[in-house]
């Protein structure tokens, strides 16, 4: 992923993220999240049994979309992405998301259990990563505007 476009995600923390149910239909959440440039990926938290996370367990296909606040018609930031949404299943990772989700959304550290606890089967909650395997920026203030997805993991 380009630099502009990874401080861009590092900058912002609220994503809408879409999916398909079991029925096939579209289905759409807005999700807090924190961005992981190695990877790149967003992490982001939700309940085990929400609807977005049922269906995403079985079709992890997904797409997300992150806009400037301050975007407007004429004058507007943003990125749009597709990828796969998998649950954080390691401690390392857990651990070290866990802090860095707190360090950035305030009054979360409260809400996440025990890291064994959110990596457990039955967690009522837990993270998950968005994995960035195509997106497109588009930064009016930069004079960019990306006509095509670009591979998320440049090589």
């Amino acid at each position: 992923m380009d630099v502009h476009s990874a401080h861009f995600l590092k900058d912002h923390f609220i994503g809408v993220l879409s999916s398909m149910n079991a029925d096939g239909k579209l289905q759409i959440c807005t999700v807090f999240y924190v961005f992981d440039g190695q990877k790149p990926a967003l992490i982001f938290k939700s309940r085990t049994q929400s609807e977005h996370s049922v269906a995403l367990a079985k079709h992890p296909n997904a797409a997300m979309a992150v806009y400037s606040h301050d975007s407007g018609y004429e004058l507007k930031a943003g990125i749009q992405m597709r990828g796969n949404v998998s649950r954080v299943s390691n401690f390392e990772e857990m651990t070290r998301y866990v802090d860095q989700y707190s360090a950035r959304l305030a009054g979360s550290r409260e809400h996440f259990d025990t890291i064994p606890s959110l990596l457990a089967d039955d967690t009522p909650a837990t993270l998950y990563q968005f994995t960035i395997e195509q997106y497109k920026f588009t930064d009016v203030w930069a004079d960019r505007l990306d006509m095509q997805y670009h591979e998320g993991v440049q090589g």
